[in-house]
């Protein structure tokens, strides 16, 4: 029976020791006993001619001493030819290498040649070995690579070997039915759908992969249908995986997430991210979909319109970039700014001002459009978080900036001042503010809400010195605690007009949210004072309360002083006579939850940004002030990934997760969406592939307990159906700013979770109080099983179970076959340069699946793929000299400055697959690579490529017209060996290049099936260079 086979490529390590320590991780290691057995006895008197592989005895077995010492004398005067000479080894090596003085060919054996051809012994069913090493200090000590993804160490010359717990395989999806009990379905990043019926004893390989990743993976209750999110398609069995077909293909965008309810299995909905994210739904088990047009996943927190420029306006997507129109909202062009979520956009004449919701910064630019320049304003420092708002002066410039802290509670944080450039604060206020207006004539008149409905209205009349309290008893304002503020407005014509927008009536006990129950028609309404704050009046006819919800927006026509326009949760509303009464105008728009409103310059366009269904413009008539709506939305962002799951415990509920956009709920099946995001943070990632998600989980035992995990942010935790959300970091912030992978929460006890980042899985009893480190392990999916067991999905070890929180893991049977393949290494590399001088360090390069680092001998390992994304490392090499990588990948070339924690993909390589890399070791600049164009390269043959920079460009290298490069090797003074697929070896030296087949009776290199090879190698302590023939066997030649 063929088998499929995944290559693995020991793409680096270091020349001190590497072996396996006497002391097994978990159950890992096992010793696989004996190994040598010789094959092929070469009389190496006459190099020149052919040999013949004839068998020897096992080494255990008696063999003549003459024998013995003939073949360590041969070694020891061993000298290659000055032509190309058949060595022997295995009939088509399409693997080849050289390990201090040992040489090795792989084809369907691995074979070692150190005087004579020898097959080890390395144990049953590892699988075929495709690289090896050794220690050049001490070359008692090897490692063998197979493609079962196996690391196999020996410390006495291999005598004995050891299998290391290292199984290069990233578990990423789980699931399971509800029944039977014994049935799991696991998903393998680049091998395939696996399911095991046997309680997870056996695995058989469902589907393999055709790309490295799959997105998404969900079963129905009763094991009748299985799903598999694959790229643009989604993929249904009905037969327990044994048969596909592909039920929804939504190309060019991408099906991220499917989800069948657990109720009525013929309910089936599917996530899509693309130039706009959707949801699709099926009501018949998954034979037909219809998109809900409901939702786009576009928030905008901030826009603004420019006030001498009636074409003009900035908007803020939430953590999907800043955008500005020159068409009064026709349309609209993201800015190249120094970050894609902002909590706050100011315009200061040409320039922009932005505030980071990412970091505790503000940022301007100068400069035309196209080419405008970002400098930091202000910086809060390390202390802080990020600006909950920001505010410039009308006529000054001065600004004002709220932010959080990171050592306390959602309420804790400071209000800072940035006068002419010079930041002065923590100002002294109760709390944090919310909103800040700066009156448009005497910029030293401040006003301010603070945080949540117990903080109260300031007002400042020297630059925030001082703050009087306006909206004590007597003022005519709700008295606190009742209502949060969520806006504040100066009429620019009459600065004694101020306008404050409600509300909120959340409270803050720590870390805990109540609520005052303020009556909405009270909170959710707009106040006006006339008299500079000292006193407030409600704006509210009945059109504001519960039915609106709480108050976004206000905007005052530029012409008509009596013409409001406001916008609440649930609405816009128009009033022709200044406040007095209200009509509603938005019940056109196709989405409904509002985030503001704007006017342009000229008061002839409505602007209204939206959250979750990007941003509505109006024509507004210049007499009856009537708005005709334009029902296309205008501005819509990208979307990297969406999640959708039923909400358990709510019927007819649904629950939304979107990179970028956050979290959205619909109580009627999709009809209706609104946003879910009160204190939750957005975020920026190296790594949308890998990190872009908002991962929630509800609580089964209690559907108003929602976790959600957030990629460098943490956990977070909502007690109110996600209404509003704290940090899960804590008391000692144990998870502040964890990148979070995996949720799992106890189905009994709403408090015990189990969430899985990259330094480890970490569990607590407390619902987030109260972290503790289970194990150090980099942790992809968990689920709970029929057993008890919490099972976990990791990026090295597969999959892992765990019986109870205090007890050790075990280590699952391994998933068997590897689906995709193909090997790539960097020549320098296989033989292991001295320029990786730290003790102990292996790089593993697994295609597909990923990078992998250990830096304890092969004891444990870690992912190395961030910021790689959807590529596939090929090969590797260390800069010469410095710390750092560079990689060659199927989207061309990555470089990492820190040991591959983090990598940068290099653009203009971009449409190019890598195959080969190495360094000149006589030149560190210096390096080769050979690559080909993406649209053909499992099929067409690689160029050589030179670079003069460390990597950096790279630049084609003219062979005369040869073109058909399989691999090459250098030699250490720079030279460099070509090995063609038709026109034999070529030897480069300098600019110069000539054929060098003298000797060479077979010039075809062996290539597996698949098409993967390394057919050429140099040897330095044995002086030869070595080629894989196809058919020919092993040839060697002096250097």
């Amino acid at each position: 029976m063929h088998r499929q086979t995944t290559l693995l490529a020991l793409v680096a390590f270091c020349l001190c020791s590497f072996g396996c320590s006497d002391e097994p991780k978990r159950q890992a290691n096992e010793d696989l006993g004996d190994t040598s057995q010789d094959q092929g006895d070469s009389d190496l008197g006459d190099l020149g001619e052919d040999t013949t592989s004839d068998s020897l005895p096992d080494q255990e077995t008696d063999a003549t001493p003459e024998t013995t010492d003939l073949a360590q004398d041969e070694q020891e005067t061993l000298v290659p030819p000055a032509q190309w000479s058949a060595l022997g080894g295995p009939t088509s090596a399409p693997f080849v290498g050289a390990d201090a003085d040992l040489l090795w060919a792989a084809g369907d054996t691995l074979q070692l040649f150190s005087g004579s051809w020898s097959v080890p012994a390395l144990g049953a069913d590892v699988g075929l070995p495709v690289s090896t090493a050794s220690n050049r200090d001490n070359p008692a000590q090897r490692l063998v690579l197979t493609d079962k993804h196996q690391l196999l160490t020996s410390s006495n010359g291999g005598a004995t070997w050891t299998a290391n717990q290292f199984r290069a395989g990233t578990v990423d999806l789980l699931a399971a039915p509800s029944s039977p009990a014994d049935v799991l379905y696991a998903h393998r990043r680049g091998s395939g759908l696996f399911r095991s019926q046997d309680a997870l004893q056996t695995w058989q390989l469902l589907l393999a992969a055709d790309a490295p990743y799959a997105n998404a993976l969900s079963v129905a209750a009763d094991d009748s249908a299985v799903f598999l999110a694959r790229g643009s398609a989604l993929l249904r069995s009905e037969d327990r995986g044994q048969s596909w077909v592909v039920v929804l293909d939504v190309a060019p965008s991408t099906v991220t997430q499917v989800h069948v309810d657990p109720l009525d299995a013929t309910k089936v909905f599917a996530g899509v991210a693309g130039d706009h994210g959707a949801i699709y739904s099926s009501a018949d088990a998954g034979d037909t979909w219809a998109p809900m047009d409901t939702i786009a996943f576009t928030s905008i927190h901030t826009l603004i319109t420019s006030s001498n420029d009636a074409n003009y306006g900035l908007a803020g997507v939430w953590g999907g970039g800043v955008y500005e129109t020159a068409d009064a909202g026709q349309s609209w062009t993201e800015l190249d700014a120094p970050t894609r979520s902002a909590s706050a956009l100011m315009l200061d004449g040409n320039d922009l001002v932005l505030a980071d919701r990412t970091a505790p910064k503000l940022y301007k630019s100068s400069g035309p459009v196209g080419a405008r320049v970002w400098t930091t304003l202000f910086d809060a420092g390390p202390d802080y978080y990020r600006p909950i708002g920001a505010t410039k002066a009308p006529n000054a410039d001065i600004y004002y900036v709220s932010l959080f802290r990171k050592d306390g509670g959602p309420m804790t944080g400071a209000l800072f001042k940035v006068d002419h450039g010079v930041p002065t604060g923590p100002l002294t206020l109760p709390r944090m503010p919310v909103v800040v207006a700066v009156d448009p004539v005497d910029a030293d008149i401040v006003y301010t809400a603070l945080h949540a409905a117990d903080g109260g209205v300031y007002k400042s009349v020297d630059g925030g010195a001082n703050w009087t309290l306006i909206s004590g008893l007597g003022s005519g304002l709700p008295p606190a605690p009742a209502v949060g503020f969520n806006g504040l407005l100066i009429d620019p014509t009459n600065p004694d007009r101020v306008y404050l927008l409600g509300g909120s009536d959340a409270i803050f006990f720590g870390n805990t949210v109540g609520f005052t129950g303020t009556d909405p028609a009270i909170m959710n309404t707009l106040y006006r004072s006339e008299d500079a704050g000292a006193t407030w009046v409600s704006l509210n006819d009945g059109s504001f309360g519960a039915n609106s919800g709480m108050l976004k927006g206000l905007a005052l026509h530029p012409n008509a002083p009596t013409v409001l326009f406001a916008a609440s949760l649930n609405g816009v509303f128009r009033s022709l006579d200044d406040g007095a009464t209200w009509t509603e105008i938005g019940a056109a728009l196709p989405f409904q939850q509002t985030a503001g409103v704007q006017l342009n310059a000229d008061g002839s366009v409505i602007l209204i940004p939206t959250l979750g269904g990007g941003l509505y413009v109006g024509n507004i008539d210049p007499v009856t002030y009537d708005v005709t709506w334009q029902l296309t939305d205008r501005l819509q962002t990208a979307v990297e990934r969406v999640d959708i799951q039923t909400y358990l415990g709510k019927p007819d509920s649904l629950i939304a997760t979107a990179y970028p956009g956050g979290v959205y709920l619909s109580s009627d099946r999709g009809a209706t969406w609104g946003e879910h995001n009160f204190g939750l943070p957005t975020f920026e990632v190296s790594d949308t592939k890998a990190q872009g998600r908002y991962q929630l989980v509800v609580a089964p035992s209690d559907p108003q307990r929602l976790y959600l995990a957030i990629p460098t942010r943490g956990l977070y935790r909502s007690t109110d159906a996600g209404a509003t959300w704290v940090s899960a970091f804590g008391f000692t912030q144990t998870l502040r700013g964890a990148d979070v992978r995996a949720i799992g929460v106890d189905p009994i006890q709403a408090n015990r979770v189990w969430v899985g980042t990259e330094e480890g899985l970490y569990s607590t009893l407390d619902g987030g109080l109260n972290w503790a480190l289970v194990d150090a392990v980099q942790v992809r999916a968990l689920l709970g099983d029929a057993a008890g067991r919490i099972l976990a999905g990791t990026a090295s070890d597969e999959l892992l179970a765990l019986p109870a929180a205090s007890a050790p893991w075990e280590q699952l049977p391994r998933l068997g076959g590897n689906g995709l393949a193909w090997l790539g290494a960097g020549s320098s590399l296989s033989s292991g340069g001295d320029f990786l001088a730290e003790p102990g360090k292996l790089f593993v390069n697994v295609f597909p699946g990923g990078l992998f680092a250990s830096e304890d001998q092969g004891e444990s390992w870690v992912e190395r793929s961030l910021g790689l994304g959807d590529c596939e490392v090929l090969c590797l090499a260390r800069v010469p000299g410095t710390a750092a990588l560079i990689a060659g990948t199927t989207r061309g070339v990555a470089h990492s400055e820190d040991e591959g924690q983090h990598w940068v993909l290099d653009e203009a390589t971009a449409s190019w697959v890598f195959g080969d890399l190495a360094f000149d070791p006589t030149n560190p600049t210096r390096a080769f690579a050979t690559a080909t164009s993406r649209a053909a390269w499992r099929s067409t043959p690689r160029n050589l490529y030179q670079s003069e920079d460390a990597g950096r460009t790279w630049a084609p290298v003219d062979l005369g017209g040869v073109d058909d490069v399989v691999g090459f090797a250098l030699d250490p003074t720079g030279r460099v060996f070509v090995a063609t697929e038709a026109h034999g070896v070529w030897l480069g030296a300098g600019s110069t290049w000539t054929e060098w087949n003298q000797g060479l009776t077979q010039t075809l290199p062996a290539k597996t099936p698949y098409g993967g090879s390394k057919p050429i190698a140099v040897s330095e302590d044995l002086g030869a260079v070595v080629f894989g023939s196809a058919g020919g066997g092993v040839f060697w030649r002096s250097l």
